[in-house]
Formats: C-alpha cells, sequence, structure tokens
C-alpha cells in the first residue's frame, strides 16, 4: 500500500494493479473521505451503525456493535459516479469483480481537534 501527501489530500493506494477478485476488506475510518474507483468494475459494500431509539449503537449478545447494510452499489472505475463518499465511521469494503482495478483513498488534511487543514498537520488519526 503506497500512502502520500498530495497537496491538500492525504492519498492511500495499492501498489499496483489489482487483479479481478481482488477484496479491500472490511474496514472503518475516524472521518469522512472519498474513494475514488479509477479502474475496473467494482462492488461497494457498506455498512453504518444500528442504532437504537437513544441513539446508541445496539450490540449483539457478544457485545459487539451491530451494523445495517446499506444499498449496493456497482461502480465502473473511471466513469461516471466513480468517486464514492464515505462518512466517518461508516464501515466499508470494495469488491474488485472485473480486472485489472486501481482505486485510491483521499482524506483531508485535519487538526487534532478534528477540523480541516489545507496542509499536512502530522496528525495521522485523521487518516485511521
Amino acid at each position: 500500500m503506497a500512502e502520500y501527501v498530495a497537496g491538500h489530500e492525504y492519498v492511500r493506494e495499492p501498489n499496483g494493479l489489482l487483479e479481478t477478485g481482488a477484496v479491500v476488506e472490511t474496514h472503518r475510518h475516524n472521518f469522512f473521505h472519498n474513494t475514488h474507483l479509477k479502474k475496473g468494475y467494482w462492488e461497494v459494500h457498506r455498512f453504518e451503525p444500528l442504532l437504537g431509539t437513544d441513539l446508541v449503537q445496539v450490540t449483539g449478545n457478544d457485545q459487539k456493535p451491530l451494523w445495517r447494510p446499506l444499498p449496493l452499489l456497482r461502480v465502473h472505475g473511471g466513469g461516471p459516479r466513480s468517486i464514492v463518499p464515505i462518512p466517518g465511521n461508516m464501515q466499508h469494503k470494495f469488491v474488485l469483480l472485473d480486472g485489472p482495478g486501481f482505486y485510491s483513498c483521499n482524506f483531508c488534511h485535519r487538526h487534532p481537534d478534528g477540523t480541516i487543514s489545507e496542509t499536512f498537520t502530522g496528525w495521522l488519526d485523521a487518516y485511521r
């Protein structure tokens, strides 16, 4: 995985083209970011926290948080709507249905208080 500062963004992307069947496993980040699906045909899985009536995330019998799946997206890389916005704390997963494929995750730089910065601050939690 390559990670680098590109002007006002922090970019994370694979080191090369991915083959059909490649999976970016389910994960989440602290803050909003855009995933740009640049090449290939992708399936995008998104899950938001399952909230109770008290707006607190519901947990299962094993005390792990529960997640609600959102509608599945299928995206042609490099085409219209190939930039997928991912809110902070949303679990997401990408599956390459037809490769080769390539993507990048683009994050805003942030200060430790969460506010956006136009320049790299060195606060790496902004990209986790």
